[in-house]
């Protein structure tokens, strides 16, 4: 009895913030108990809810489909597109410049700034950085998937 008081007072402190339970069904069920070990508080409206049974555990899980409330919004990338020509420049260019360094320069610390330096002025010429939006688009998981990633670049 103390057991069940406790446990209906928690959910009526959810219930206080408006968080109803989605699945009063149990979830773990054995050949002599069946609980509800599994909960779900939400405040808003859900699509669907299913409880899956075919996991390999030894209790169900928990599906909820709730609707979008967050408006998809573009979102800008950077990016640097590399391709093997843009790569094979690259690597030419910098082994060019290798031709030419000066490595009788005894600090190591001096000759590693100047290739990195070189090496990072160069690489941002050969690949110059790109600017794209891209809209999430998500799956409908009733609709079969094409197998790619869902999202694209406009």
């Amino acid at each position: 009895m103390l057991i069940f008081f406790c446990y209906s007072g928690r959910l009526n402190h959810f219930k206080s913030f408006n968080l109803l339970n989605m699945f009063t069904e149990p979830t773990r069920t054995t050949t002599t108990t069946a609980t509800c070990i599994d909960n779900v508080f939400c405040c808003c409206n859900y699509l669907e809810r299913a409880i899956v049974n075919c996991l390999p555990s030894d209790h169900s899980g928990l599906m909820v489909t709730f609707e979008s409330i967050i408006p998809i919004q573009q979102v800008q990338i950077q990016f640097r597109p590399i391709t093997s020509g843009k790569l094979n420049k690259f690597n030419s260019t910098l082994i060019d410049k290798l031709g030419d360094w000066n490595i009788a320069v005894n600090n190591g610390n001096i000759l590693y700034n100047d290739f990195f330096s070189m090496a990072e002025t160069e690489f941002n010429k050969n690949f110059e950085k790109k600017t794209k939006s891209i809209c999430p688009q998500f799956k409908d998981p009733k609709k079969p998937s094409s197998g790619r990633n869902e999202t694209y670049l406009k």
